[in-house]
């Protein structure tokens, strides 16, 4: 992120990351919030990590989750997700952590986050 802020260039900066990938994300944006255009987390262990309170004014913030994931609370979720500003979380109903069986559906979900 301190390259891009330094070198900075015209095209958009997304983040996405997948569980811990999810954590990294957040946590990188707040090094350079103003260059990032979109964060996608997907399956975030919130609630079994520290992903700190924070507000991006301009970033757009999307979180897809599993509904039946052993590793994600979707009642913290969504509170942690509205004291964030983001998004409401899209959930998979029936998805696990993984999605196994779900990857269609999870497909649909980030065609629709990127779109």
């Amino acid at each position: 992120m301190a390259h891009i802020s330094v070198n900075e260039t015209s095209a958009p900066v997304w983040l996405a990351g997948y569980s811990f990938g999810s954590w990294i994300g957040w946590r990188v944006a707040a090094t350079a919030p103003a260059t990032i255009e979109r964060i996608i987390m997907i399956a975030p262990p919130i609630g079994m990590l520290d992903y700190p309170d924070r507000q991006y004014p301009n970033v757009h913030v999307q979180i897809i989750c599993g509904g039946s994931d052993d590793f994600v609370n979707v009642a913290t979720l969504r509170d942690w997700a509205e004291r964030n500003a983001t998004d409401a979380p899209v959930e998979i109903a029936g998805a696990d952590h993984f999605f196994r069986n779900h990857s269609h559906a999870l497909r649909d979900a980030l065609d629709a986050a990127i779109a």
